[in-house]
């Protein structure tokens, strides 16, 4: 099938005629900051960069020029996944954790992709009139994650603003059909199992009348009727059966999430210690991995210790694995065996995100900041994007008495966070150390005028919107 036949209609089309995909994008940056900083994001980079690539992946094979996209895990243990306006689509851990393949993971996030690409957020947003962007952000915040202070999200979801909200978050009969047509189409071309979406959501369903009183987060969004599912299925019966890829870091990424939701880490110890003597596991070395970082998590470190040492003496590549070793090892007062795993980790993946972050928070645990210092400049050269590693080379910095570079660095973590103020803020501050170089001095000055120039061009942008008093 050739990948032209999926009808992906760019964001910024003739369908908006309302709201543009700038506003779109503002919008979406003000959720993802709110959920930043709640605590609700998982940031590490190794998940992080696991689910973008998994979205990447699906995008690609539409073959189509589309509005970037931004795929995000939230550390929440119910089943859900949602698309907010701007192309941020998030995935809630624990719906990983209910998937059973990578396919059925793909399915919901192609089916997430679907709802962007055709247009259901940016219409169905569009319907909610004379709301501004920051009330906007923070009602859909508070609705999707209601999990925090109890007396703001009752105060926030009881305002009539709120109600109007919560409609623009379900989803039409047509919208749903719509968007599993296209993600079915979207699996089926990135090589997945196009099957995989209409026994997922079956499965929800069915698994459903279980719960007590409560249906997954998702199902209440996007409504499962036995109508949807068959029609998907016939749909899906349209693409060859063929095996899914099978991708050993989808199992590692359930692995890791399986102990970091555990609220009784003895309890999994046990029961994934069972389940490796009798067999009942599906993947033995991810199987493995979750009992010894549960091992860690109950506190018996020298078990753990052994566990994942006999999992890098058998697949030493493994970058998983080499960051549990290093991190045991570590907290078994072990220094120098630690730091050893990561330089070895780092000789067959240099420039490796995960273990570049590891390495230096290690480093910067047992005082050598100025090994820190120079592995963050060096990756920072490199690696523009990562808000977190510039917060470390700020402490660092900030250790070695930098002060303007300490300054200059928090300004990139400001910056890279969407907090222009702050940036600016920062850089005016370094602006004002003393004992700077022409060097951070020209560098100084140019980030902040481009910084200022920004956030000029986007005040100027809302104001001259035609929808000011809505989203400025």
């Amino acid at each position: 099938m050739a990948a032209s036949s999926i009808a992906l209609p760019d964001m910024g089309d003739s369908t908006a005629n309302t709201i543009s995909p700038d506003e779109e994008r503002r919008i979406g940056q003000r959720i993802i900051y709110q959920l930043r900083q709640s605590g609700s994001l998982i940031e590490d980079p190794e998940l992080t960069t696991y689910i973008q690539r998994l979205g990447q992946h699906l995008l690609s094979a539409s073959e189509q020029e589309v509005t970037p996209f931004h795929f995000f895990l939230v550390n929440d243990p119910s089943i859900n996944a949602f698309a907010l306006p701007g192309g941020y689509i998030g995935i809630h851990s624990g719906l990983i954790l209910a998937s059973r393949t990578e396919s059925e993971l793909a399915a919901v996030v192609a089916h997430e992709i679907a709802h962007v690409t055709q247009r259901h957020i940016a219409r169905s947003f569009e319907k909610a009139t004379r709301m501004n962007l920051p009330i906007t952000a923070a009602v859909l915040a508070a609705i999707i994650f209601g999990k925090g202070d109890p007396d703001v999200t009752e105060a926030v979801i009881a305002s009539s603003i709120a109600g109007s909200t919560q409609m623009q978050l379900d989803f039409t009969r047509g919208n749903e059909k719509e968007a599993d047509r296209v993600g079915i189409q979207l699996l089926a071309l990135a090589g997945f199992d196009a099957r995989s979406m209409p026994e997922f959501f079956k499965r929800l369903q069915q698994e459903s009348r279980y719960y007590d009183g409560t249906v997954p987060e998702f199902l209440r969004s996007h409504p499962v009727t036995t109508s949807r599912i068959s029609d998907s299925e016939n749909r899906a019966e349209q693409y060859p059966l063929r095996p899914p890829p099978q991708n050993i870091n989808y199992e590692f990424i359930k692995a890791r999430l399986l102990v970091m939701h555990s609220q009784a880490p003895q309890e999994l110890v046990e029961r994934l210690h069972a389940d490796l003597k009798q067999g009942r596991y599906k993947n033995k070395s991810a199987t493995r991995f979750s009992y010894a970082l549960a091992l860690q998590k109950s506190g018996e470190i020298k078990l753990a210790r052994m566990e994942i040492n006999k999992l890098v003496a058998e697949s030493s590549s493994r970058i998983p694995f080499l960051r549990a070793q290093a991190n045991i090892e570590q907290v078994a007062g072990d220094d120098e065996s630690s730091l050893k795993t990561y330089r070895k980790a780092l000789e067959l993946y240099p420039g490796n995100e995960a273990l570049t972050l590891d390495y230096a928070n290690a480093l910067l645990t047992m005082q050598k900041t100025t090994k820190a210092r120079t592995l963050l400049d060096k990756f920072t050269r490199y690696n523009h994007s990562s808000f977190i590693a510039y917060k470390l080379l700020s402490q660092a910095e900030g250790r070695l008495g930098n002060k303007p570079a300490a300054a200059l660095a928090r300004a990139e973590y400001h910056y890279l966070r969407n907090e222009l103020h702050m940036a600016i803020e920062q850089l005016q501050i370094a602006q004002e150390k003393e004992n700077k170089d022409d060097y951070y001095s020209s560098r100084i000055e140019a980030r902040l005028k481009k910084v200022k120039e920004e956030l000029q061009h986007l005040e100027t942008e809302q104001k001259s919107s035609p929808h000011k008093g809505r989203f400025d």
